[in-house]
C-alpha cells in the first residue's frame, strides 16, 4: 500500500500519477508496482475526491492504456 501522503491532493496534482503495489496470481503471490497515471479527466475527478472508477478508457483494448512488464513486475494503467 502506498504511503497515505503520496495519496494527497497536493502530491498527486504534483505527480499527475498514483503509486502502488498489485497482488496477482490465484493467491496474490505476484507483488507489482503498479502506476496508475491520471489523464485530465481522471486527475480532476481525484482532486475533487470524486470516483476515477469510470475513467477507464475503451476496454476492449487494454493493450492502448495498461502495459505490464512481468520480468520486471511493474504495471502502468493511463486513465482519462
Amino acid at each position: 500500500m502506498p504511503d497515505e501522503h503520496l495519496l494527497s491532493p497536493a502530491v498527486v496534482a504534483a505527480e499527475k500519477a498514483i503509486a502502488t503495489t498489485a497482488w496477482l496470481g490465484s493467491t496474490g503471490q505476484d507483488v507489482y508496482q503498479m502506476i496508475i497515471v491520471l489523464g485530465p479527466i481522471s486527475l480532476q475527478r481525484y482532486l475533487k475526491g470524486e470516483s476515477i472508477t469510470g475513467c477507464l478508457p475503451n476496454a476492449s483494448e487494454p493493450s492502448t492504456w495498461v502495459n505490464m512488464d512481468t520480468d520486471a513486475r511493474k504495471i502502468s494503467i493511463l486513465l482519462q
